[in-house]
């Protein structure tokens, strides 16, 4: 639950995130390659979330460090804010939870940082491929699941660049008038 973030988690994060900006999150990996939608549609939608306003925020787990040089030359103005901490501080997937706290809209795959993310009680859109959203996603009260198989079989690839999108401006349109904590 939100609410139980200890403090120096919530701290560290608001010094990661500060207020004074709008950020969107971005989770594009899994630890199993099969569940991830395409990277170069999270920089397409990241850029659209910069386009209106919102920083964008990336999230990496291990195995999608690898992804992190390629975000960074496309996208310049993108934080990993998990990179950013000191190195005695607080880490894991409380730190994922508090900085989710700070973001006004975040899109990640069917995978560990996703579930990270909706600890944190903001809005969430998750993207499934071959695991049903009905019965694998998690109790979270701002999610919007996007499912691949609505588009024809279990690929990520299949889910287009412009239902995110609308998903995306969704969100933000209904919660225009408030802001991360």
């Amino acid at each position: 639950d939100a609410a139980d973030i200890d403090r120096g988690y919530a701290t560290l994060a608001q010094e990661l995130l500060p207020r004074g900006a709008r950020y969107a999150g971005f989770a594009p990996g899994s630890g199993d390659a099969t569940k991830r939608w395409p990277l170069e549609r999270f920089i397409a939608l990241a850029r659209h979330g910069e386009a209106k306003g919102y920083c964008p925020v990336f999230f990496l787990g291990p195995s999608e460090r690898d992804m992190a040089a390629g975000i960074r030359t496309a996208l310049p103005s993108a934080l990993f804010p998990e990179d950013e901490a000191p190195p005695e501080g607080p880490k894991g997937p409380l730190l994922v939870a508090a900085l989710g706290r700070r973001l006004d809209v975040a899109i990640a795959n069917d995978s560990g940082l996703g579930h990270m993310l909706a600890i944190s009680n903001m809005p969430l859109i998750l993207l499934y491929g071959r695991h049903s959203p009905a019965k694998y996603a998690p109790h979270t009260p701002f999610l919007r699941t996007v499912w691949a198989e609505e588009y024809g079989g279990p690929e990520h690839e299949r889910i287009p660049l412009d239902r995110l999108t609308a998903e995306f401006d969704k969100v933000l349109a209904a919660n225009a008038d408030s802001c991360a904590l």
